[in-house]
């Protein structure tokens, strides 16, 4: 149904058309049981996920014999469990089975990715009732904010010469909606004139918005011309950073 008037906006929406006579059974809600998981009640990354659903008889007769199925086409999605039995519905009744439909979520789909699941109501009448709904995925989003090279071992002037180490220091945020679980961020350059100390650091866990810093140590290559500016990437996390040489 659109509703229309000159100088305003245009207002969409959908109304449910009942049949007169016969069952009529429609979904009539969900909700998300991820006790396995980190139990938030949100579909995380990397999660198996169990959903409770709802239906209801919104005809005039009972429907014996429901049953449902609920699939999805999406590629981040592994269906375990589709198919649910709810017995017979009368009318204007409302059936809530737990933990009827399971799935498992890939551990690399990004964030707020919205998922479709399509589902499919039918009776031993031959009735069959269709829609679909969807669930938005969390996921953890890491980015390197920012980094900063500080002379360590060196002459003490505060600049990065050649011949002198120096400590590269990297801000990592989770901008996503989910923890990150706990790993390993090593940093690399494409250039031989930066020779790494400790090219891996642990990097824990990040709650969404939560930072932490890491220091990677590093030595410039005794013969590094002054001015020149040396290329630095951390993992998958940060985009290329560089340093810039003095003397």
């Amino acid at each position: 149904m659109v509703i229309t008037k000159q100088n305003y906006f245009r207002y969409q929406d959908k109304v449910m058309v009942i049949a007169t006579e016969g069952p009529y059974v429609v979904k009539n809600g969900f909700s998300i049981n991820d006790s396995t998981a980190n139990n938030n009640q949100m579909v995380d990354y990397d999660e198996d996920i169990f959903l409770n659903f709802v239906l209801k008889n919104v005809g005039v007769e009972t429907a014996n014999n429901v049953s449902v199925t609920v699939s999805s086409e999406d590629t981040y999605v592994n269906m375990i469990e589709g198919t649910a039995v709810f017995g017979s519905i009368e009318a204007d009744q409302i059936v809530e089975q737990h933990n009827v439909f399971a799935f498992h979520i890939a551990n690399n789909v990004p964030d707020q990715h919205k998922v479709r699941f399509n589902y499919t109501i039918g009776d031993d009448g031959g009735n069959e009732w269709t829609g679909y709904f969807n669930i938005t995925v969390n996921a953890p989003i890491l980015e390197c904010v920012s980094m900063e090279a500080e002379e360590w071992i060196g002459n003490d002037n505060g600049n990065i010469d050649p011949g002198e180490q120096a400590k590269l220091i990297f801000t990592i945020q989770n901008h996503g909606h989910a923890a990150s679980v706990q790993g390993q961020a090593s940093a690399s350059s494409s250039s031989d004139l930066l020779h790494f100390l400790t090219p891996e650091q642990p990097l824990g866990g990040l709650a969404p918005q939560e930072s932490a810093i890491l220091d990677i140590a590093v030595e410039i290559d005794a013969y590094t011309q002054i001015g020149t500016s040396i290329p630095v990437n951390m993992s998958t996390v940060c985009g290329e950073w560089r340093i810039y040489v003095f003397g």
